[in-house]
């Protein structure tokens, strides 16, 4: 089955090697290296020369670490919510009984920084929730300005507020430099963008973040992020080993590539889906989309219908909508995708249509293929 979800993806071909490894005892100086491979991959990856844990757990496991030893309970958090995903910075962080000061935002719509400086003005803030990528829309965060418009706040109001991104789409697939960027934290997790198996989060922190991290006194014991950080070179539980030596080896390859150039690809694949479809009457979900995931609004097409008939004749499964999006969205990802393999997506989608009444024509196709050809990757 060829996964055009955002995740979980199908694996690279180093992925899958990795798993085929025999397993290597985790108090071992084997894993000891392989453990420091992967937090110096993560740091290549993330742009970024600060401190990278990484948890055994899902990318929900990471963005729960940061609230619980970032933020303090008696402390208040803003979170622009435009999803499934960026409501679940709401939902950790009650658990947690920290105050959440929420943007509500239409599904499709991505935070501006006059919004998010707006309520800087009006709540003493400790940090700022965002998500690169609303992957239950695709919708895309600017974070680069947003955290350019938070800096110049707190410049101005001698007040530091910690800016924290999950980008556990985006990571090794949108744009997203950390440290150039001043972001605090950035959550990512295995199953995406590094085309590895489930199973790990990892957690970037800034020198500021790392201040923070020793002052927040954690209230969670195996997520304190402290533990990890204190742990290097060793870790402190029992790690998935299995899932390091994938995410290590894979990793490797895509850092072979180049990760701009990663980024390049993913862009022009998801811009020609985009067009593709656009062609043939369907409108995007997102006003600025990611490469992660490319949404859009379904029409008069029974998306799970459709879904269905591209998992019966083609083997493809794209994702559907969730919660009150289920039924009227389809979403398409281009994430460890070959050109062939995307040239075979519009194949199938031209011949899933056509069941519908939706013609994408010979000349779509066509453009579809050219604008693939433009940028191309060696996996």
């Amino acid at each position: 089955m060829r996964l055009f979800t955002p995740g979980p993806v199908n694996l690279s071909r180093s992925a899958a090697e990795g798993l085929a490894a025999p397993t290597t005892h985790h108090r071992s100086k084997a894993f000891e290296e392989l453990y420091s491979s992967l937090l110096a991959g993560l740091k290549s990856s993330f742009l970024t020369s600060g401190t990278v844990t990484v948890l055994t757990a899902s990318g929900t496991g990471g963005m729960e670490a940061a609230v619980a030893s970032l933020i303090k309970p008696s402390e208040k958090v803003l979170i622009p919510v435009s999803g499934k995903f960026s409501e679940r910075w709401v939902e950790i962080s009650e658990v947690y009984g920290i105050e959440s000061i929420v943007i509500d935002l239409e599904p499709g719509l991505s935070p501006e920084p006059e919004d998010i400086k707006a309520r800087l003005d009006e709540h003493l803030i400790s940090g700022v929730f965002l998500t690169h990528c609303e992957t239950s829309t695709g919708a895309l965060t600017d974070l680069k300005s947003i955290s350019e418009a938070i800096d110049d706040w707190s410049r101005m109001h001698g007040h530091r507020v910690l800016k924290i991104a999950d980008c556990i789409s985006t990571l090794c697939v949108d744009e997203l430099r950390m440290e150039e960027w001043h972001l605090d934290c950035c959550i990512a997790a295995s199953q995406k963008g590094l085309l590895a198996p489930p199973g790990l989060a990892f957690v970037a922190l800034s020198d500021e973040a790392m201040r923070a991290l020793a002052g927040a006194n954690c209230k969670s014991y195996y997520l304190d992020l402290q533990r990890y950080v204190e742990a290097v070179p060793h870790y402190p539980f029992t790690p998935a080993v299995h899932a390091v030596r994938a995410a290590v080896a894979s990793l490797e390859s895509i850092l072979a590539i180049g990760i701009e150039k990663l980024w390049k690809y993913y862009g022009n694949s998801a811009s020609a889906i985009r067009i593709l479809l656009s062609d043939a009457g369907f409108k995007p979900v997102a006003s600025s989309q990611a490469s992660a995931a490319v949404a859009f609004w379904s029409g008069g097409v029974d998306p799970i219908t459709l879904g269905q008939t591209l998992e019966r004749t083609h083997r493809i499964l794209i994702a559907q909508g969730q919660g009150h999006l289920k039924g009227r969205i389809f979403r398409i990802s281009p994430i460890g995708k070959t050109t062939a393999e995307l040239q075979q997506l519009g194949v199938a989608l031209a011949e899933a249509l056509r069941q519908y009444g939706v013609d994408l024509t010979d000349e779509a196709l066509v453009h579809y293929e050219q604008m693939l050809a433009r940028e191309k990757v060696q996996w």
